[in-house]
């Protein structure tokens, strides 16, 4: 039997000798993949940069917090004692000089700190035996609202009468 033979094209020939690279359909597909890729890390860069902001201005203020906290927990207790109604508090020394005191809140640039004391207990002859410490720092957080807002830090803590005061 002999084998029927069919005409080929000359320009459809399937050689791959002396062809190198990658075809239109190939360069256009890994295009595509690179470009969504480039799309989604960019749409998620502002986010990160964000979140890492937050991140930053909640660690300063715990900071400013915990030290505002330490300066009222060193106060003579007749002096926390006379601060028990709830009024701000402005310590005693302020050690940063870009620290500004106005009404009783200090600022340090965007952070606003305040403390109060309140009284927790009293004994039987109406004496405070216990007060509570309230130090709240705030800042602005970023907001697409028209009113500003605001994010803030308390730290709470009760200090007892010392004994023989």
């Amino acid at each position: 039997m002999n084998a029927v033979k069919y005409w080929r094209c000359p320009a459809m020939k399937k050689s791959t000798r002396g062809r190198s690279g990658f075809s239109l359909i190939e360069l256009l597909m890994a295009l595509f993949i690179f470009a969504t890729c480039l799309l989604f890390i960019f749409g998620i860069f502002p986010t990160v940069v964000q979140s890492l902001n937050q991140g930053r201005n909640t660690f300063l203020a715990t900071q400013f917090a915990q030290k505002h906290m330490e300066l009222m927990k060193n106060k003579a207790w007749a002096e926390l004692e006379s601060y028990a109604n709830g009024t701000p508090v402005v310590p005693a020394r302020v050690e940063n000089p870009l620290l500004t005191v106005v009404d009783g809140t200090k600022s340090f640039m965007n952070y606003v700190q305040t403390a109060t004391v309140s009284e927790a207990s009293r004994d039987a002859t109406g004496t405070v035996t216990a007060v509570v410490i309230r130090v709240q720092v705030s800042y602005p957080a970023r907001s697409h609202s028209t009113t500003p807002a605001f994010r803030s830090v308390f730290i709470e803590t009760i200090v007892a009468k010392p004994p023989g005061v």
